[in-house]
């Protein structure tokens, strides 16, 4: 019996996103295969989220790593459509906004295969992040596009995209509900640092800015560091100046279920993560993006979370949080737990598994 559903996955956001659609359909007895293109290559990135997740191994990895972006989607294109040819499921599953999720939809809907897009519609309005053009083009080209928050919905409208779009909530929150917080006591009262993104950690006056705001603040910071901001600090020669930072404690990368935990138990997160804006919302601790965008609105209109696109910005809501008078929050609609359940209930009702 040919497999039913290809999921292809790259990087970590993607297995968060995942893992809850890949159990809801094998507890239906679907037939599953997961397509690794090897994005993330490193094991708190990678494979060791899979038993932090429950996932099995997946069936088959690209290991195709880091590149330029052109040699990449190259890379990943070649070797997903042998295996997409070889498969030939009734739709490829893609996931968030990644150079694998570009790769991934492209391959398949050239192979004349359906395509579902799980985190559609999502825009920051700003097409100089590699991301927005990810988004845009998965989104222009996918059959079912699955979306987290009411935005999403009227930005698919606005493109005038040819997908069947439903408002289905956020898998992401399936995936963490699931998480068991527990106590966090080595590392409780911080204030959470999470920074990734080129514009931040590619360029030396921005992490020379990262560290000015650290010395001159009163608060802890916990940085679990990704291994792109680590490499760029030691090359532009930063690391010693990083490492005597009294109020900084940085870490190796946590798995998905740690992380998750320090977070809970935070003062606060200062972040450029996507997903992490979710997250805090989620776990109703106040979240500043340093950012001049967001593609999540929700997390700011009903959210803990706080664009913030200067350190001025982030400490005066800092100052806010710890005098207790920063904003209130609330979880955005459907972010319920159960947004797999409604993708798998819609993609029955549309016969989906049907030869």
């Amino acid at each position: 019996m040919r497999p039913k559903i290809v999921h292809i996955v790259g990087a970590r956001p993607n297995f968060v996103k995942m893992a809850p659609v890949h159990h809801k359909l094998s507890d239906r007895g679907v037939c599953q295969n997961i397509l690794h293109s090897g994005q993330h290559y490193d094991d708190k990135m990678s494979s060791e989220i899979l038993s932090d997740l429950n996932l099995p191994i997946p069936d088959y990895n690209l290991d195709v790593g880091s590149n330029t972006h052109a040699k990449q989607l190259a890379k990943m294109m070649t070797g997903m459509e042998e295996i997409l040819i070889k498969l030939n499921p009734n739709c490829v599953f893609v996931y968030g906004d990644v150079n694998t999720t570009l790769a991934g939809a492209i391959t398949a809907k050239k192979l004349n295969l359906k395509v579902a897009h799980v985190e559609s519609g999502l825009r920051s309005g700003d097409v100089s992040m590699p991301e927005e053009q990810n988004r845009k083009m998965v989104d222009s080209i996918s059959d079912l596009l699955f979306v987290t928050e009411e935005s999403g919905m009227i930005n698919l409208r606005k493109e005038n995209c040819v997908g069947k779009a439903y408002f289905v909530g956020n898998t992401m929150i399936d995936s963490l509900s699931n998480v068991f917080i527990g106590q966090n006591k080595d590392y409780k009262d911080f204030v959470i640092i999470s920074f990734h993104r080129p514009s931040n950690v590619d360029n030396k006056d921005s992490l020379k800015s990262i560290l000015e705001f650290i010395k001159r603040a009163d608060q802890t910071f916990l940085w679990p560091i990704h291994y792109r901001a680590k490499y760029s600090i030691e090359s532009f020669g930063l690391d010693f100046e990083f490492n005597q930072l009294n109020n900084l404690k940085m870490v190796e990368p946590m798995v998905y279920s740690d992380f998750i935990k320090i977070v809970s138990k935070a003062k606060c997160v200062i972040t450029d993560s996507g997903g992490v804006q979710e997250e805090t919302t989620y776990l109703n601790i106040p979240c500043l993006t340093y950012r001049t965008s967001t593609e999540r609105p929700a997390t700011i209109d009903q959210g803990s979370n706080t664009l913030a696109p200067t350190f001025d910005i982030v400490e005066e809501n800092l100052d806010k949080i710890g005098r207790g008078t920063y904003k209130t929050s609330k979880i955005p609609q459907y972010w319920d737990g159960k947004a797999s359940e409604r993708i798998v209930k819609q993609i029955q009702l549309l016969n989906l598994f049907e030869q």
